[in-house]
């Protein structure tokens, strides 16, 4: 008519110990530690008792790390004819950025990626009149964001001020 679960933190149940009771033959365990082991036992239950219990099982939760979310205010501004900073907001979570650089806004051309654990990316050694397209991933033990907006800038001519622009 029903089950018993108990839940522990070591396979012999003398640690945590904590029993449930379902009316069906699954339970969900919520509220656990990141990163923990638990382990279960099921007992059947009806008017005349208790089964024994059943083979232990065990599982581990998350590490309760999630993926960041993508970069925002992303911005490229051309500083000299061979050098663009890009600049993007702090995302929560992050312990590094990856910057792509192209030469075309599908990222099919030149693509070159840089990390940073910073929110600003100098890029140097850039050629003079061209444009380069830029995008960031917030990165850490989980994995990377998506990408954010695309952006742009222009180097300048050979000792000209360079033009930024933005594209979505």
């Amino acid at each position: 008519t029903s089950y018993q679960i108990d839940q522990a933190l070591n396979n012999t149940f003398t640690s945590g110990l904590q029993t449930f009771t379902a009316a069906t033959n699954s339970y969900s365990a919520t509220g656990l530690a990141a990163s923990t082991t638990y382990y279960y036992r099921v007992r059947a239950v009806n008017s005349a008792g208790a089964s024994g219990n059943s083979a232990v099982a065990q599982a581990t939760t998350q590490s309760g790390v999630t993926i960041p979310s993508i970069p925002t205010s992303v911005t490229a501004t051309a500083t000299s004819s061979s050098a663009i900073s890009v600049a993007w907001a702090s995302v929560v979570g992050a312990t590094s950025y990856a910057v792509d650089q192209a030469l075309n806004n599908t990222f099919t051309s030149g693509l070159q990626t840089f990390n940073t654990s910073s929110t600003t990316y100098g890029a140097t050694g850039l050629t003079a009149s061209t444009t380069y397209y830029y995008r960031v991933r917030a990165v850490n033990s989980a994995g990377a964001s998506g990408n954010s907006t695309v952006v742009q800038a222009t180097t300048s001519t050979s000792g000209g001020g360079g033009t930024s622009q933005w594209t979505t």
